[in-house]
C-alpha cells in the first residue's frame, strides 16, 4: 500500500493536475453545473494543454524537478485560485483583508522558492509537494461529495424560474394611451429619507426645485432587495424573484437575473403596445443589446469567459474596465438628451443604467473629474449633488422637448455605506416622475420599485393592477 501511494505521490507535477482538477470541479459547483459540455471540454483542453508545456519546458531548466512544480504550482493557484481563497476570506474579515495583501503573501513564497532552486539547489521539496498533494485531493473529495446537493440546487433554482415565469400577470395590458416613457437609474442613489435620517444630508436646492417645479417624488421610496440584480428584476418583473437557492458566486447570480431581466414583463408589454426600446444599460433587454459591459456584475456567461472572469487576470481586467466607468456615464447623459431632443415616430421607451453615484466616485458636485475614490463618504455626496444636476437638466429638457412624455429618476438601492444601519438605509431610494397631468399618474410617498409599473400601466391603461408590499 505505502509503495502504491509513493508511486501516486512521486507523479511529475501531480500538484498541477490535481490543482487543475480542483479549479475546474469547484467552479462547476459555483456555476451550479449550467454550462454546456462543449464549454467544460473547451476549458479542459486549455488546461491540458498548458500541462504539456508544462511537461516539456521545466526540465530545460536544469533545476530540482520537485522545486520546478512547487513554483509552477504557486505560480497557477495565484492565477487562479487567490481570487476564490480571497473572497472567501473577505466574507469572513468583512471586508479588511484585501486581495493586494495575498497577492503580496504568495508573491513572497514565490520568491523563496526562487531563492532555494538558485542557491540551494539541494534543497529537498518532496514532503512539501506531499503536502501539497494531500489538501488538494481532500478539497478535491469535498467538491466531488457536495455535487449531489448542487445538483439539487440547480434543479431547485430552474423550477423557481419555471414558476416565476409562469405566475407572471395572466392579463395582455392594452395601452390606451403611448408616451414617451424614459427610466433612467442612477446606481447606488439613496432617497432622500434615507439621506436625512443616516447620512444628516439634504439638498434643499434640489429639494425645492422639485416642489417648485411641482414634480412628483417618493420621500421615503423603497425597494425590497438590496442588490442591482434583484433590485431591477422586481422593477421589471412587477415583483420580487424569491427563490431559495444559495449561489456560490456573483457570476452564477449574474447569469440568472439578467436571463429574467432580458425577458422582463414590463418590456415585453411595451413591445406589445407598439414601443420601440432604446436601451442605454448594462443589461440586455429583449432583443437590445447592453450599451456596455459594466464589470463587476460579470456580464459574460459561457463557462471559458466565467473561468477567466474568476482568475486573477479576469479580476485585474475587471480593475482595467472600471476606468471607463466615468466615460461610459457620460456617454449615456449625452445619448440619453439625443434620444429626448429626436422626433419619434413611434413610443419610444428609453432605459438608462448610469452607475453613479456608486462607488468608486468619479465627480465632484459640479461635475469635475476627481479620479476613481472609493468608499468616501465626502466623494459619494458629491457625486451625488452631481447627479442632481443632471437630473435636472434632463427634466427641463423634457418639459421643452417631449413635455407629453413620463421621465421617471430613480435608483437601484442604496449606498449600503452606513454599516450601523445598513438595512434601513439601502433600501430606501431615489423616486420621482415628470408626466402631464392629464395622465393622473399617482406616484405614492412610499413607493416600492416593483410597483412603479403598476401605477404607470395602471394610468396608461385604465387598469386596476393590485399594489403589492414586500411581504406578498
Amino acid at each position: 500500500m505505502k509503495e502504491k501511494i509513493s508511486f501516486f505521490l512521486s507523479r511529475q507535477l501531480l500538484s498541477i493536475v490535481l490543482l487543475i482538477i480542483f479549479f475546474i470541479v469547484s467552479s462547476l459547483n459555483d456555476a451550479l453545473w449550467l454550462s454546456s459540455i462543449d464549454e467544460v471540454l473547451f476549458v479542459t483542453g486549455v488546461f491540458i494543454l498548458i500541462y504539456i508545456i508544462l511537461i516539456k519546458v521545466i526540465p530545460l531548466f536544469n533545476r530540482n524537478l520537485a522545486g520546478m512544480e512547487i513554483l509552477a504550482f504557486l505560480l497557477l493557484f495565484i492565477i487562479l485560485l487567490l481570487p476564490k481563497l480571497h473572497s472567501n476570506i473577505y466574507e469572513v474579515s468583512n471586508g479588511k483583508i484585501k486581495l493586494s495583501y495575498l497577492l503580496g503573501l504568495f508573491g513572497f513564497l514565490f520568491l523563496i522558492v526562487i531563492y532555494q532552486l538558485n542557491f540551494k539547489p539541494k534543497t529537498s521539496f518532496t514532503k512539501l509537494k506531499n503536502y501539497i498533494i494531500t489538501v488538494l485531493a481532500l478539497f478535491i473529495l469535498i467538491e466531488i461529495c457536495i455535487i449531489p446537493s448542487i445538483f439539487k440546487d440547480r434543479n431547485l433554482l430552474k423550477t423557481e424560474i419555471l414558476n416565476f415565469e409562469k405566475n407572471k400577470f395572466d392579463a395582455q395590458f392594452k395601452l390606451t394611451k403611448k408616451p414617451n416613457i424614459y427610466h433612467i437609474i442612477f446606481d447606488a442613489y439613496t432617497g432622500f429619507d434615507g439621506l436625512d435620517r443616516y447620512w444628516q444630508f439634504r439638498d434643499t436646492s434640489f429639494l425645492n426645485y422639485l416642489r417648485t417645479e411641482k414634480i412628483s417624488f417618493a420621500y421615503n421610496a423603497k425597494t425590497c432587495n438590496d442588490n442591482t440584480l434583484e433590485s431591477i428584476t422586481s422593477l421589471f418583473n412587477l415583483k420580487s424573484f424569491n427563490n431559495e437557492t444559495k449561489f456560490r458566486s456573483l457570476a452564477t447570480k449574474s447569469h440568472v437575473y439578467r436571463k429574467l431581466i432580458q425577458k422582463a414583463l414590463v418590456i415585453e408589454t411595451l413591445m406589445e403596445n407598439g414601443y420601440t426600446i432604446s436601451n442605454l444599460s448594462i443589461f440586455d433587454i429583449h432583443d437590445k443589446k447592453r450599451y456596455w459591459d459594466f464589470p463587476w456584475l460579470d456580464p459574460n456567461i459561457s463557462f471559458p469567459q466565467y473561468c477567466f472572469n474568476q482568475s486573477l487576470i479576469g479580476n485585474l481586467y475587471k480593475n482595467y474596465q472600471s476606468r471607463n466607468i466615468a466615460n461610459n456615464n457620460l456617454l449615456i447623459i449625452s445619448d440619453l438628451k439625443q434620444k429626448v431632443q429626436v422626433k419619434k415616430t413611434s413610443p419610444l421607451f428609453t432605459y438608462a443604467h448610469l452607475i453613479m453615484p456608486h462607488t468608486p466616485n468619479n465627480f465632484d458636485k459640479d461635475g469635475n473629474y476627481i479620479g476613481n475614490i472609493s468608499n468616501d463618504k465626502d466623494a459619494y455626496i458629491g457625486e451625488l449633488q452631481y447627479c442632481n444636476k443632471i437630473m435636472i437638466e434632463l427634466i427641463e429638457m423634457v418639459k421643452k422637448d417631449d413635455p407629453s412624455a413620463i421621465l421617471i429618476l430613480q435608483s437601484d438601492h442604496g449606498s449600503g455605506m452606513i454599516p450601523s444601519n445598513y438595512d434601513m438605509e439601502v433600501s430606501n431610494i431615489l423616486s420621482l416622475v415628470v408626466a402631464p397631468d392629464s395622465l393622473q399618474l399617482e406616484w405614492p410617498d412610499s413607493m416600492i420599485n416593483q410597483n412603479t409599473y403598476k401605477h404607470v400601466f395602471n394610468a396608461l391603461g385604465q387598469y386596476a393592477i393590485p399594489i403589492t408590499s414586500c411581504q406578498d
